[in-house]
């Protein structure tokens, strides 16, 4: 019996979709993550507290961050 076969049966889940599952968890996470920085520098921008040139640098390293966790977490 194959590690795949023992671990279906296991766990009545197929490993190929338990990986999609946690491929999906980690990046909803990470763009939420994303979200919560990019509404926070923009609260800071709205406030006067900061520019918009670092609200923006903010966010588009935010976005970066998440293109290459999305990358490598990919299922597949």
């Amino acid at each position: 019996m194959s590690w795949d076969a023992a671990f279906e049966a296991w766990s009545a889940v197929a490993p190929s979709t338990l990986i999609w599952v946690i491929s999906a968890v980690v990046i909803a996470f990470y763009l939420i993550w994303a979200a919560w920085v990019s509404l926070s520098q923009f609260d800071g921008f709205r406030r006067c507290e900061t520019e918009f040139a670092e609200w923006l640098w903010y966010t588009i390293r935010a976005v970066i961050v998440v293109t290459v966790v999305a990358a490598y977490v990919r299922p597949g």
